[in-house]
C-alpha cells in the first residue's frame, strides 16, 4: 500500500507534465480535475485514522448515537455549496483566508492562517500516531519507528506529486479502506452469529437507543448535539478549512464543486454507519469482559486492533488488510494537510516583495520546500501526542475551536456588508492579547469537558467491577 502510494505520487510529479505553471499545478492542478476524484480526496481528508480507531471506541464506551454525525453532513450543503463556494471560486486564491485580507484587513488574514496552521500541525500528528499505535498492537513494532516510516513515505509523495498526486493517492487509499472495513465487518458478524446477536448483546445493556431527545446539556450524545450540533461542525469544516477550499478550486466549475459536496455527504454517512456498527460489534464480543477494566489494553484507542488480533489473527490477510485501511486513512489526511499548509503560506509569501520577484522555477521550489518543512514540523509534534488523551475527543475539540471561529468570520463578512474595519478592533480585543485569547478560545471547551458525563454503566463480568 505504501509502495503504490509512492508510485502514484512520483508519476504525477514527473510523468504527468503540467500545462500550467509548476506551483499552480502543485497547489490546484490548474483547476482541471474531475469532480469524483476530488470529492473522494475531500472525503479522505475528513476521514482519518482517528475516525477508524476513535469512533468505534466512542460507540463502545457511550453507545450508538454517534451515527447521526453522518446524516448531519447533509445540513452543510446549502450553506457551503450555495453561499461560500461561489465566494471562494470568485476569490480564486490558493489560500482560503485571503478573503479576510480583502474583506477586512491583512492582520486578520494572518491570524486565520496561523490558527489553521496550529490546528493542522496538531491534527496531523494525531492522525498518524493513531495507525502507529494500531501497528504496535498488531505487530509489536515500536510506535515511533512506524511513525517515522509513514512520515517519510507521505512527505516524499506529497512533495513530489503535488495536489494531483495527493488526490489520486487519496482515491486509492479510500478504496483500500472501504475494502478493509467491509471485509472485517462481514467476517466478524458471521463469526459471532449474525447481526441479531450483535444487537441483542448491546440491547442487554441499553445500548441500542438511536435517538436521544433529552435536552440535558450534560448528556454526551443527543439528537441536538449529534445531528444539529454536528451539522454546524460539518458546515464550519467544509466552509472554513483550507483542506476543502483548495479542492473547490481544483475542479472545473462551480457545479462540479457542489457535486463534490453531495458525494462527500453520502460517503461520510456510509463511513459513520460502518464505524458505528464496528463499535457495536466490538462491544458484542467483549460484553462480558471489558478489555480496559481487565487491563488487557492500556488505551481505549487500542480496542479495534485488539479485536482484530483476538478474532481474526488466525485468518491470513485480515490483520494486514486492517492495517492497510488504518494507514490509508492516516496517509490521506496528512498528505492533504501538508499540501494545504504549503498553499496558504505560499499565498502569504506571494503577496510580499520576495514573492513578486520569484521566477516560476523558484516559486515551484518554494512551494515544495514549504510542504517539506510543514511535514517535518508535524512529525516533530508526534512526540507530544501520547500525553493528549482520547484521540477522537481531542481531534473533534480542536476542529470545533478553530474552524468554528473562522467559519463565523466568513459568514459575518459575506452576509453583513456593513461589517468593516471595526471588526479588526473587536478581533484585537478578543484574540491579540494572550490571556483573553486563551480564555475565550478554551473556556467553552473546559465547560463542555466539565459538564460531560457518561450516560450509562456497563457491568464487567470479567472482574465483577462496574466500568463507567
Amino acid at each position: 500500500m505504501l509502495f503504490i502510494s509512492m508510485v502514484i505520487g512520483v508519476y504525477h510529479g514527473f510523468g504527468n507534465k503540467p500545462s500550467t505553471s509548476s506551483h499552480d499545478h502543485f497547489l490546484t492542478a490548474g483547476g482541471r480535475m474531475a469532480a469524483f476524484p476530488v470529492a473522494i480526496s475531500m472525503l479522505a481528508s475528513f476521514l482519518s485514522s482517528i475516525t477508524l480507531l476513535g469512533q468505534p471506541t466512542e460507540i463502545f464506551l457511550y453507545g450508538p448515537q454517534y451515527w447521526l454525525f453522518g446524516l448531519a453532513s447533509f445540513l452543510m450543503i446549502p450553506v457551503v455549496g450555495y453561499v461560500l463556494v461561489p465566494v471562494f471560486r470568485q476569490n480564486n486564491s490558493y489560500s482560503a483566508y485571503k478573503y479576510f485580507g480583502d474583506r477586512f484587513n491583512r492582520w486578520l488574514e494572518l491570524l486565520a492562517s496561523l490558527f489553521f496552521t496550529v490546528h493542522m500541525i496538531v491534527f496531523l500528528a494525531l492522525v498518524l500516531y493513531a495507525p502507529a499505535l494500531a501497528m504496535e498492537q498488531v505487530t509489536g513494532m515500536s510506535t515511533m519507528v512506524v511513525v517515522t516510516l509513514i512520515y517519510v513515505v507521505c512527505i516524499a509523495y506529497t512533495t513530489i506529486g503535488g495536489i494531483k498526486g495527493v488526490v489520486w493517492t487519496d482515491t486509492f487509499q479510500v478504496v483500500v479502506l472501504f475494502i478493509a472495513m467491509t471485509a472485517i465487518l462481514v467476517k466478524g458478524t458471521a463469526d459471532i452469529g449474525g447481526f441479531a446477536v450483535v444487537w441483542q448483546r448491546n440491547s442487554m445493556f441499553n445500548r441500542t437507543t438511536l435517538f436521544n431527545w433529552d435536552v440535558d446539556p450534560t448528556q454526551r450524545y443527543t439528537v441536538w448535539s449529534s445531528f444539529i450540533g454536528a451539522g454546524c461542525v460539518h458546515a464550519a469544516t467544509y466552509g472554513a478549512s483550507q483542506l476543502h477550499v483548495q479542492r473547490y478550486l481544483a475542479v472545473q466549475s462551480l457545479q462540479s464543486a457542489r457535486k463534490t459536496l453531495w458525494i462527500n455527504a453520502i460517503g461520510w454517512t456510509f463511513i459513520v454507519v460502518i464505524t458505528t456498527y464496528s463499535g457495536l460489534l466490538i462491544f458484542a464480543v467483549y460484553f462480558d469482559c471489558d478489555p480496559l477494566t481487565s487491563k488487557k489494553i492500556s488505551k481505549a484507542d487500542q480496542l479495534f486492533p485488539l479485536y482484530i488480533m483476538d478474532t481474526m489473527a488466525t485468518y491470513p490477510g485480515f490483520p494486514g488488510l486492517f492495517m492497510c485501511g488504518i494507514l490509508s486513512a492516516g496517509l490521506s489526511t496528512v498528505s492533504t494537510g501538508v499540501n494545504s499548509l504549503a498553499a496558504i503560506w505560499y499565498s502569504e509569501v506571494e503577496r510580499t516583495r520576495v514573492g513578486v520577484a520569484l521566477t516560476p522555477a523558484q516559486a515551484s521550489a518554494a512551494v515544495k520546500s514549504l510542504a517539506l518543512a510543514f511535514g517535518l514540523l508535524s512529525y516533530g509534534f508526534v512526540h507530544v501526542v501520547p500525553y493528549m488523551g482520547n484521540l477522537a475527543q481531542v481531534a473533534f475539540s480542536l476542529s470545533s475551536v478553530f474552524t468554528g471561529s473562522l467559519f463565523g468570520l466568513f459568514i459575518l463578512g459575506i452576509t453583513f456588508p456593513r461589517a468593516n474595519s471595526w471588526v479588526n478592533i473587536v478581533d484585537r480585543l478578543l484574540f491579540s492579547s494572550t490571556q483573553p485569547s486563551l480564555l475565550i478560545t478554551f473556556l467553552p471547551l473546559a465547560v463542555s469537558a466539565t459538564l460531560t458525563r457518561v450516560p450509562h454503566k456497563t457491568e464487567n463480568y470479567c472482574t465483577g467491577d462496574i466500568h463507567q
